[in-house]
């Protein structure tokens, strides 16, 4: 695996120890968790937010407390960060950074997880923070960027990125998460430079069992470029996917749109289409969340080996 093809930089045996590690849980029952994530992305947290009475979708003090509590996110990001759609979407992002920015531009990664997009992105010889609040994803990130000797500032603090600005700021996959994300775009346009770009992916539309901290309140937003981005200043200048994954917005009207008017108004149709009809989402997972070959054969030797010794 490697940068280069979008995949993270790193083997599959350090992610199932580092993890086994971080939740106390056996190599076994570890290896369990991430085949059984490989076949349904979500179902981690699924079972975490019915065993823990969440009520879904809502945002309110019990969510908090699941965040706080739970590590089932720990599976399911680590799963999705090896599928094909999340290393092209990786891939696209880096390529964005280096046709806009010199080496050493200052780049935010909001909400970055276990660390694997700050990774690729500090590879590419960036300087990057990373922001994070959940603690089991900050250590598994500690330990992912010392593992591959990267050079990676890490924030917790929100009050504290207000102070600073920024050449690139990157939101995947948080948003959708977030009790009001036209406040947040708002923030990130003041935080950016006069020329930084802002790229961003947030599958609002994707409201169902599997992903219960989806908010529905957010579902309006799917689709919704103009009034949620553009209102808030920014300007499009390029698309990754169909469904628009990711978006690449410049603070400067001056800069030269490079997105397609047809993919722009595709992509607008088809978000806004799932919104609409619940079930597409659900039935089209499986299809975007096809993950890389040797992901499935490492976790299956490694859980075989663990069975083995038991």
């Amino acid at each position: 695996m490697g940068h280069n093809s979008g995949y993270p930089e790193t083997t599959v045996r350090f992610v199932v120890d580092a993890l086994s590690r971080l939740t106390g849980k056996s190599l076994q029952e570890v290896t369990r968790l991430l085949l059984r994530e490989s076949k349904l992305i979500g179902t981690a947290v699924r079972q975490a937010a019915e065993e823990f009475e969440l009520k879904p979708h809502v945002w309110n003090q019990q969510l908090m407390d699941f965040y706080a509590s739970t590590d089932a996110f720990l599976f399911e990001t680590a799963t999705w960060n090896f599928t094909r759609m999340k290393g092209e979407m990786r891939r696209f992002v880096v390529s964005q950074l280096k046709q806009a920015l010199p080496p050493r531009s200052e780049v935010l990664c909001f909400g970055d997880g276990m660390g694997f997009d700050s990774d690729a992105i500090s590879q590419a010889v960036f300087a990057v923070t990373c922001f994070e609040v959940s603690g089991p994803c900050l250590k598994f990130a500690e330990e992912l960027f010392q593992q591959n000797q990267r050079s990676v500032r890490i924030e917790t603090d929100f009050q504290a990125l207000k102070k600073r600005k920024f050449d690139a700021i990157v939101c995947l996959d948080v948003l959708e998460h977030v009790q009001d994300p036209p406040a947040l775009v708002q923030e990130f346009h003041n935080w950016l430079n006069d020329d930084g770009l802002f790229i961003v992916h947030a599958p609002y539309y994707h409201v169902d069992e599997t992903r219960p901290t989806h908010l529905e309140s957010n579902r309006q937003y799917a689709g919704q470029i103009e009034s949620l981005y553009e209102q808030a200043g920014f300007h499009l200048k390029a698309i990754g996917g169909l469904l628009l994954d990711p978006l690449v917005f410049t603070k400067n009207p001056a800069s030269p749109p490079q997105a397609p008017a047809v993919k722009k108004v595709v992509g607008k149709a088809l978000t806004s289409f799932s919104r609409r009809v619940r079930l597409v989402p659900s039935l089209a997972a499986p299809l975007f969340t096809r993950l890389h070959p040797a992901w499935h054969t490492e976790l299956r030797e490694i859980h075989a080996s663990q069975r083995e010794i038991a």
